[in-house]
């Protein structure tokens, strides 16, 4: 018996199934007789698949239902790599998950990427086995009509997807299930789905234009595709993997073991994710492709192209949830999933149960953009208790402390961020600014303590200004156009900056002439984009000001290490490292994927938990939506405080990741470089720097007063925007009152 009733997922639009469905099945079932799959044994010399099995599971089906559009040929070739794709992980499953060989598993890997040469007419070589033989066929009857471009993200999508089976084995080794946010980067690689996305570029003809395919709209649109792709599919293999092989890495055991709900609970947790992120993909096609389109000058061809291409992936979506009830890969599942979408039995899912289904999922889609854009009461905010946040590593105060102090306030007065209206004189002494440098760089000498201090007051200034002449009014062109303008202040003459207009402008001319010569070069080139990004990250949380959309929430913590500006913090913190004493960290080490996980991990902490310590000022005098724990009461239907405890919880595991990646990972990956002596020395003090860093921030944001009420002010037109307008004929132009959601947040963070 299944151990959870599977719900029913949100779907953009019904299933189709492609005409040419039983003439893939004859020509999938032939190669995959001609490329020696069903003859393939495992160590025990029993067969990978048996016939029985391969029919069973019906992989034509899937692309039938995924790519509903194609000819009879392109579905055959998109058949084929289906059944490839899963014969790949169940092959790798019986060779080396079970065994847990994972150095024979790496050689194995490794090897698989000489059949897909970028260059297609490059020579391969010779194949000897079943999965190497129609990975080479595949990739000869597919990359030649493709662009270099297409090839070059194919491949990319390929390897994460087989590199991630060497993962995987690592975790079962490991016994640890991963948190969520950890969990959710890593199943968005290795799920398969942003490989079956390049495949619906292939089978539609719609290759995305190179230069915008890497773009945020194309990334966040083919992101949001892959997680919901891949949830779906663990709330289905979840009794096949967990129970069965020993897997922990599965969405719902994840889900389950970070809230202690139980599997019921955490499978519907995952519905509401997957249903988020296929509304995230309709959210973003709606409002900021346009834009993208005209910035980067498309023509009415390759906008089809994209249009087509996004359509594709909702199609794709719309499919695999039907396949999913009908193939026998997950036969448990598939009798629990008919019960659980047709609200009645298995046979529920049926010929004539469509328009069910459908009118379950579109109860779904309402239920959530109900809550996504409901009204946000904000006076008073509901009281969020601020818990201690955890820390293992003792925080400093750096002996320069005063004397920054003095300096900050000097620096602040002349260049004019204490002439109001942004910031007075005792806003500024309560903040304590200076003490969040002194806290966060206690290595640093004094004049590099001045210098990263400055730094930090024009951010935390420009933020509210930011809010106050653009969020609060919901001026977007206002805003677009002021912070295009401040790259100018940062030429690579810095003499060359034109005159500042503002105390913000003025504050960014005089830091960057101070810091432009103590960079190295590269760095040097690199600041300014960081600093834009930055700032112009601050445009995603206005136009979710605008829509009053509170935002998915996968896609806000991607986003709140943006607009937290992490990237630039992280290269203060390089900046502020002694010098003379070695050189910068080594690039190898900083560019490797065990540094970038590990930073990844670094950067959540700190915007979590300040999410959870400003909840009432960005409530009360913001108007604020992009706050995490909004968006964690908002996606449970919880209580504030209930959100804030999810919003703590979950900065606690990234913490408890980062720790585990400093002790661990790091050592392992320095004796992978050959980082020894100076190198390893360089290494140890930047890791060094960085746990400074959050034991500072986690006291300081404990302890200053910025986030603490200051009495009954209230932000201009703050009344309007929260109440919309009033008289005779204006009821439509208000928004709806509250709908109460049921609480469905169970386990650890229940009241």
């Amino acid at each position: 018996m299944h151990p959870y009733e599977i719900p029913a997922f949100y779907t953009p639009h019904p299933a189709r199934l492609n005409p040419h469905a039983e003439a893939a099945r004859a020509h999938s079932r032939s190669w995959t007789e001609e490329m020696g799959i069903l003859d393939d044994t495992g160590p025990d010399g029993s067969p990978v698949w048996t016939r029985a099995k391969y029919e069973a599971h019906d992989f034509p089906l899937l692309a039938a239902y995924t790519h509903p559009d194609c000819s009879e040929e392109v579905l055959g070739l998109v058949s084929d790599w289906y059944v490839w794709v899963f014969y790949f992980d169940d092959h790798f499953l019986e060779m080396f998950k079970r065994g847990r060989d994972r150095e024979a598993a790496r050689a194995y890997l490794a090897g698989l990427r000489a059949f897909m040469p970028l260059d297609p007419a490059a020579e391969v070589p010779e194949t000897s086995a079943p999965v190497e033989r129609a990975l080479a066929d595949l990739w000869r009857r597919t990359a030649p009509p493709m662009s270099a471009d297409w090839r070059e993200r194919f491949l990319g999508y390929t390897r994460n997807l087989t590199d991630e089976s060497l993962r995987e084995l690592v975790s079962i080794a490991s016994g640890e299930v991963a948190n969520p946010i950890d969990y959710l980067q890593m199943r968005r690689r290795a799920g398969g789905a942003e490989w079956s996305a390049g495949l619906v570029e292939a089978a539609l003809g719609a290759e995305l234009p190179a230069r915008v395919a890497r773009t945020r709209p194309l990334r966040v649109i083919t992101d949001a595709f892959a997680d919901a792709a891949g949830m779906h599919n663990d709330v289905y293999s979840y009794q096949r993997e967990v129970e069965e092989e020993g897997e922990l890495d599965n969405g719902v055991l994840v889900m389950d073991t970070f809230f202690g709900c139980g599997p019921q609970r955490a499978a519907e947790i995952m519905r509401d994710v997957v249903g988020s992120r296929m509304r995230q993909i309709e959210n973003t096609a709606a409002t900021e492709l346009p834009a993208l389109f005209a910035e980067h000058g498309l023509d009415a061809g390759e906008c089809g192209r994209v249009l087509r291409y996004v359509k594709g992936l909702q199609e794709w979506f719309s499919g695999t949830d039907e396949w999913h009830l009908r193939s026998g890969r997950y036969p448990g599942a598939a009798a629990a999933g008919a019960a659980g979408a047709a609200g009645g039995p298995p046979e529920a899912a049926g010929l004539g149960t469509a328009a069910v289904r459908a009118a379950a999922t579109l109860s779904l889609g309402a239920r959530a953009l109900a809550a996504a854009h409901a009204p946000v009461p904000r006076t008073p905010a509901e009281p969020v208790r601020v818990p201690e946040f955890a820390m293992p590593y003792p925080h400093r105060v750096s002996p320069h402390l005063e004397a920054v102090r003095a300096h900050a306030r000097d620096w602040a007065r002349r260049t004019g961020l204490l002439d109001g209206p942004v910031w007075d004189e005792a806003a500024f002494e309560a903040a304590d600014y200076p003490r969040f440098a002194a806290l966060t760089h206690p290595w640093a000498d004094r004049g590099t303590l001045e210098l990263v201090c400055g730094w930090h007051l024009w951010a935390f200034y420009l933020d509210d200004l930011f809010v106050q002449d653009f969020k609060v009014p919901r001026n977007i062109a206002g805003a677009r156009a002021y912070l295009e303008a401040l790259p100018a202040f940062m030429p690579p003459d810095p003499a060359a900056a034109p005159a500042p207009a503002d105390p913000a402008q003025r504050g960014l001319a005089d830091l960057w002439r101070r810091t432009a010569p103590v960079l190295p070069e590269a760095a040097r080139r690199e600041f300014p984009g960081l600093v834009r990004a930055f700032t112009e990250s601050w445009l995603w949380e206005l136009a979710n000001d605008v829509q009053h959309r509170v935002p998915d929430p996968i896609d806000y913590i991607e986003m709140r290490r943006r607009t937290a500006g992490t990237a630039f913090w992280l290269a203060l913190a390089r900046l502020a490292l002694p010098a003379g004493e070695g050189g910068p960290v080594p690039g190898e080490f900083l560019s490797s994927d065990q540094v970038r996980s590990l930073t990844e991990s670094w950067s959540d902490i700190g915007p979590l938990r300040n999410d959870i310590a400003s909840f009432r000022k960005e409530m009360e005098e913001e108007a604020e939506v992009n706050n995490g724990v909004l968006v964690a009461q908002r996606f449970f239907g919880t209580t504030a405080q209930q959100g804030a405890d999810v919003l703590a919880a979950a900065a606690d595991a990234r913490l408890r990741e980062f720790d585990r990646a400093a002790r661990h990972d790091v050592p392992a990956l320095c004796t992978e470089l050959g980082l020894g002596g100076d190198a390893r020395s360089r290494v140890d003090r930047y890791i060094g720097a960085l746990r400074l860093w959050l034991a500072g921030h986690r006291e300081w944001t404990l302890t200053t007063g910025r986030y603490r009420a200051a009495g009954p002010r209230r932000l201009p037109a703050l009344d309007r925007l929260l109440h919309g307008p009033r008289g005779l004929g204006t009821s439509a132009a208000r928004p709806p009152g509250p709908r109460p959601l049921e609480t469905r947040l169970d386990g650890r963070c229940a009241p």
